[in-house]
């Protein structure tokens, strides 16, 4: 998320990061890091129709942790269609904060595909030191 992507974008060189994971079961976990104290809102969004038309899907304001700056939570109430729109990279992050009030960062949810293999991420591959076959 950064404040250059926002519907109107700004210049305050703000960031945030976001993970979402969906599960089999249809529910989603999040956990949003890099909010500010002067913190407002927090909205997943559908790409909007009009220039600078926002359209709220769901609202995570209320799972704000203002002590330690970030977002944490579970929806398990997706209907199938927000599903596939997450799956087909859709859905947007929004943040809205006191620079900001519409929102000051925005960030495109993409989906990052795992295949549940560890090694790769850390390097390790069949042969080498301290790995097994």
């Amino acid at each position: 998320m950064s404040s250059g992507d926002a519907l109107t974008p700004g210049k305050t060189g703000g960031v945030g990061s976001a993970i979402f994971n969906l599960h089999d079961n249809g529910t989603l976990d999040y956990q949003v890091a890099g909010l500010s104290g002067e913190f407002l809102g927090l909205t997943i969004e559908l790409k909007p129709r009009r220039r600078n038309k926002r359209s709220v899907l769901y609202d995570l304001t209320a799972d704000y942790d203002r002590a330690a700056g970030r977002a944490r939570g579970s929806w398990s109430r997706l209907e199938a269609r927000h599903v596939h729109m997450l799956l087909q990279n859709e859905l947007f992050i929004n943040v809205a904060t006191a620079h900001g009030r519409e929102g000051e960062l925005r960030g495109q949810i993409r989906a990052l595909l795992y295949s549940g293999l560890e090694a790769p991420r850390h390097g390790e591959h069949p042969g080498a030191p301290g790995s097994t076959r």
